[in-house]
């Protein structure tokens, strides 16, 4: 039967929404000015109301949003399917918190606790599967890969086969067994991000770092079968 693709995609898509905890500098007369109510999935916000599949609100760590919005995702990608976390909203609200985090505590973001249960999940798939990360810097419509060593590397390009799909051609792949990979490897891309930056001049809010991870089976010569 004929498929409906954008009913397909609206039905597997999930919204979640974090409340952060004001800021201290903020003054109290636009404390008691802001006019918020919510519950579980509806969120009524200066008079103007939205439904989302989930409220994280100010007490709400990140383990929690882990655990809730983030682990049945790595689950599907461990089952071979595609999966996507997308952090939007206004500079200054939290995004790379949630994504990045603080190192080495219990408020470690996104992007390393989803390495580390891959990681320690992808042994039940066999000894040949490996965990591969690929981090680019995407600004307007040019994309750069932050692995690449090349003092003014050259913008990549998105591709598509009926075989592969959807692709960025000649992106680097690092293969990480260790949290500890994961890290190093961000750190490498935050800081090519931010030489990248300083040599533009700019330091604009449209640049957008995207983490990729590859669940790959390899065969016994170490070529990618899957």
């Amino acid at each position: 039967p004929e498929v409906n693709q954008n009913h397909y995609l609206l039905s597997i898509m999930r919204t979640s929404v974090r409340i952060l905890p004001l800021p201290p500098s903020l003054p109290e007369d636009k404390r008691e000015s802001l006019d918020m109510r919510y519950d579980g999935v509806n969120i009524e916000l200066e008079g103007k109301s939205y439904s989302v599949d989930h409220i994280f609100d100010e007490g709400s760590s990140e383990e929690d949003i882990f655990n809730s919005a983030v682990v049945p995702l790595a689950d599907d990608c461990l089952q071979g399917l595609d999966a996507t976390i997308f952090s939007y909203d206004p500079t200054g609200s939290g995004k790379t918190y949630t994504m990045f985090g603080i190192a080495n505590s219990a408020e470690e973001g996104m992007v390393t606790r989803v390495a580390k249960y891959l990681l320690h999940n992808v042994k039940d798939l066999g000894q040949n599967t490996c965990v591969k990360v690929s981090i680019i810097d995407l600004y307007r419509e040019r994309i750069l890969d932050l692995f690449d060593e090349a003092d003014s590397p050259p913008p990549l390009r998105v591709r598509q086969t009926p075989s592969v799909g959807v692709y960025i051609e000649n992106l680097i792949k690092k293969q990480i067994t260790s949290e500890d990979d994961c890290k190093q490897a961000v750190k490498e891309a935050l800081r090519r991000k931010n030489n990248e930056q300083t040599r533009m001049g700019c330091r604009s809010s449209r640049y957008h770092i995207v983490v990729i991870y590859n669940i790959e089976r390899l065969d016994t010569e170490g070529n990618v079968i899957s």
